[in-house]
């Protein structure tokens, strides 16, 4: 979960250093929408990875199904949607 958060960091410094700008100062290999697209869909998948596999299973190391692990996974879906439906609609056309 901290490649979670640190992909999360990224995608934030984009999107306030695309506010604060109004051309970035670095140039990025791929547009913005296919970055954030990108680090969405690695931070769902990584979310849903660790959401079932935790280590220890349920009571063996007292890590259980906290409210923060569904918390999170709604997040992650969320954050994935606005994005990812506009491509998968677009690639089925």
């Amino acid at each position: 979960m901290y490649l979670v958060f640190l992909l999360c960091l990224v995608m934030l410094v984009y999107l306030v250093a695309r506010a604060g700008f109004s051309e970035l100062p670095f140039k990025m290999p791929i547009a913005g929408e296919q970055f954030l697209l990108i680090a969405s869909v690695v931070n769902l998948v990584l979310t849903v990875l660790s959401f079932f596999d935790k280590p220890g299973g349920v009571g063996f190391s007292g890590i259980g199904w906290g409210f923060g692990a569904f918390v999170g996974l709604v997040a992650a879906i969320v954050a994935a949607l606005p994005l990812g439906l506009p491509a998968l609609r677009a690639r089925r056309k």
